[in-house]
């Protein structure tokens, strides 16, 4: 299972380990293997093995994922086969043996209906909420955040605030530095903390029209 990708990369370009000591490769969210995601970077790797070497070893790939989406093309078809592409893919399979099917269906029920239930703001003093605008305040500090953002144009802990941590964390992932570009990043670390404070934190002010994101 590629847990590190950034991590696995490194030691790729590094020529620490190669993609062919791999067997198997279990790929989870595998519908980001597109554009300059680690993914396809690390698929990259893949097929230029493939081209040097065709008898070289490769490992068998999964992909795992619960949505391909539709990208940013008005084709999703397109889409679908450019992931399939990038991931040399050669079947597309998905949960049908009856008892797999039951089993699912048990664990991961279908909703019976949509509903939107008004839910009462969390307390931005409780001591969750404390604790991560404390990191984010720390990360904020760090040299590496100084070098990659002038400024934070929302108040901390907000939902704008972490959609421009998610399009920061993007914009940059594949310009920083190697020795930055690792889960210690700290652009990583501030969206994983605003994901947090925006799923367990953050309501907009009129609460009675909106749930938890």
């Amino acid at each position: 299972m590629l847990r590190c990708l950034q991590l696995f990369l490194n030691a790729l370009k590094e020529n620490e380990m190669r993609i062919s000591d791999l067997n198997i490769m279990i790929m989870d969210e595998c519908h980001h293997t597109i554009l300059n995601h680690p993914y396809n970077a690390i698929m990259e790797a893949y097929y230029t093995t493939c081209r040097q070497n065709s008898s070289a070893p490769l490992p068998q790939i999964i992909g795992l994922t619960a949505s391909l989406g539709v990208g940013a093309s008005d084709d999703p078809q397109s889409h679908y086969v450019r992931i399939c592409a990038n991931l040399d893919c050669e079947c597309i399979t998905y949960v049908r043996r009856p008892e797999n099917v039951e089993e699912l269906l048990r664990l991961n029920p279908r909703p019976q209906r949509d509903q939107i239930v008004p839910v009462q703001p969390r307390d931005m003093a409780a001591e969750f909420a404390t604790e991560v605008m404390m990191m984010m305040r720390e990360l904020m500090t760090l040299q590496e955040m100084k070098v990659i953002v002038s400024h934070v144009p929302h108040e901390l802990g907000t939902q704008p605030f972490e959609n421009w941590a998610v399009q920061v964390n993007s914009r940059h992932h594949c310009v920083i530095k190697a020795d930055i570009a690792l889960p210690g990043n700290p652009i990583s670390q501030l969206r994983d903390v605003t994901c947090h404070m925006g799923s367990q934190c953050y309501l907009p002010p009129d609460t009675s029209e909106h749930t938890l994101p």
